[in-house]
C-alpha cells in the first residue's frame, strides 16, 4: 500500500468523497504496476516481479509525484 495525498485527479465539481474520476499509474522504475485499489489518500498495487531496488512514483494527469525508494524482498 502506498500512502499519500492527491492521488485522484478530481474536477472542482467532484466531491473528494466520491470515487476517483481519473486514476493515475503507479511505476516501479519503468514498470507500471496493477492498482488493486485506488483512492485519494492510498493506493494498493501489485508489486511486479524483480530483485534489488528501484524507485516508486505515481503519475496522475501528467503530474509526477516525488519518488520513494523500494527494495524487493
Amino acid at each position: 500500500m502506498i500512502a499519500g495525498s492527491y492521488f485522484c485527479h478530481q474536477s472542482e465539481e467532484d466531491e473528494q468523497t466520491q470515487p476517483c474520476t481519473m486514476m493515475g499509474a503507479v511505476y516501479f522504475g519503468n514498470t507500471v504496476a496493477t492498482a488493486l485499489q485506488y483512492e485519494e489518500m492510498s493506493i494498493t498495487a501489485e508489486v511486479p516481479d524483480g530483485t534489488g531496488s528501484t524507485d516508486i512514483a505515481v503519475v496522475v494527469a501528467g503530474e509526477h509525484s516525488n519518488t520513494i525508494a523500494f527494495t524487493f524482498e
